[in-house]
């Protein structure tokens, strides 16, 4: 099997598909060009490493270094993770709430585990995400999870 890269698409192309590709609408590439099956493995390796496959100046494949995060990058993954830790937590808490706003009794451990809860979710919307990625994440108590 033959193996093809276009530097268009940033896609591989096995040779047995050619006539597949040119049967609907795109077709073949026009800038496909015939890697060996050995770096196609190493480039995929290195891929999966964490590298990226980018085209030379020839459009022939090879590695470059992924782009660090920006600030910006890090800002929104903290609050992704921020409000996970609290949807997480709310969600331990729900058939609780459910209970509560019913007007049924709760025991003394759930009453601890809605307000552990509570507190914990006060703390990671308090928390000052500007560092990011160098935040202090608070501890979620073992009765939350």
């Amino acid at each position: 099997m033959r193996i093809y890269y276009s530097a268009t698409s940033g896609g591989f192309y096995p040779d047995f598909l050619k006539d597949n590709y040119n049967n609907v609408g795109g077709g073949w590439p026009a800038d496909a060009v015939e890697i060996t099956q050995r770096w196609y493995e190493y480039l995929l390796n290195a891929q999966a490493e964490g590298q990226i496959i980018v085209p030379n100046e020839y459009g022939q494949p090879v590695l470059a270094d992924a782009a660090l995060p920006t600030h910006d990058d890090l800002l929104r993954a903290a609050e992704q993770k921020r409000q996970k830790f609290i949807d997480d937590a709310m969600q331990s808490i729900g058939v609780i709430q459910l209970k509560q706003m019913n007007g049924r009794k709760i025991s003394d451990d759930e009453a601890v585990k809605v307000n552990a809860v509570l507190d914990c979710i006060e703390r990671l919307e308090a928390l000052d995400l500007s560092a990011a990625p160098d935040i202090e994440w608070p501890e979620v108590p073992g009765n939350v999870a």
